[in-house]
């Protein structure tokens, strides 16, 4: 899971969510990110949680808009390294978040969340 924040210039800055979450916290900030782009009742609660922990790389990239994308490689067990991280084999949409909308629904502008 990559998380892709879009300037209002078309700048695109790549995160990935354990930059968020810290390492520790690898596998919540993965299951934070993905639900908040599924489609489910408690998206927006997700979409909250993510976008607070996003809030100052948001604001440093004058992004208006979050993208989640799935990223998958192609392994080649017997090379070193056995894939190339900055070269995804595919990569798959999920879904935007309009940081436009107010920051119930997931958005970005409210100012710095509590």
């Amino acid at each position: 899971m990559q998380l892709r924040l879009v300037g209002r210039d078309g700048h695109v800055t790549q995160v990935m969510p354990c930059a968020i979450f810290g390492h520790v916290d690898i596998k919540v900030g993965h299951e934070v990110a993905a639900r908040a782009f599924e489609d489910r009742p408690d998206r927006g609660a997700y979409r909250d949680v993510l976008l607070r922990r996003l809030h100052p790389l948001l604001s440093a990239a004058g992004a208006d808009r979050v993208q989640g994308w799935q990223l998958t490689w192609e392994v080649h067990p017997l090379e070193l390294p056995p894939f190339d991280l900055e070269h995804p084999s595919t990569e798959s949409m999920l879904g935007t978040i309009d940081c436009a909308a107010g920051w119930s629904e997931g958005s970005c502008r409210r100012g710095a969340p509590r």
